[in-house]
């Protein structure tokens, strides 16, 4: 971890938020976990004003980055809604990337989605690839599907 987001973290642990999100700012120029972290902020109003739209684009400029934790998280606002409306197609996307990516919500939240349009085979393959990374809900899925 680079010794700027070592601060920030220490900054955001001492409740020192406006602090930590001037830190996280100035790192994320670099840095796609600063991104995300920054994301977070606005999510929660953290030192910072809270706001979807801006947690949405730092997400977005985190997942171009090939960030797996903020395709993961684009993956839930859309399919919430929390980016305006619900999207289970461009959930669904930013889930494949960050499954692709190794993150293992995502592949088990990718492979419920295929699962509930029915296309099972490809589901299996998110679901098992979750399952193998330690996921409990997606091992019980499996066990489910391959037994109905």
């Amino acid at each position: 971890m680079s010794e700027a987001l070592h601060q920030a973290f220490e900054a955001f642990e001492a409740k020192e938020n406006q602090k930590a999100y001037a830190i996280f700012e100035d790192a994320a120029a670099v840095n796609s976990d600063a991104m995300v972290n920054l994301a977070i902020m606005h999510m929660k109003g953290c030192g910072c004003e809270q706001s979807y739209t801006l947690a949405e684009s730092w997400f977005e400029k985190a997942a171009k980055e090939g960030n797996a934790k903020a395709q993961y998280s684009l993956g839930m606002m859309y399919e919430k809604g929390l980016s305006g409306t619900v999207n289970e197609d461009k959930a669904f996307e930013y889930y494949k990337q960050s499954a692709n990516g190794g993150h293992v919500d995502a592949q088990l939240k990718a492979g419920k989605l295929l699962k509930k349009k029915k296309k099972v085979a490809e589901a299996m393959r998110y679901l098992i690839a979750a399952a193998h990374n330690g996921s409990q809900q997606a091992q019980s899925v499996v066990t489910y599907v391959s037994n109905s």
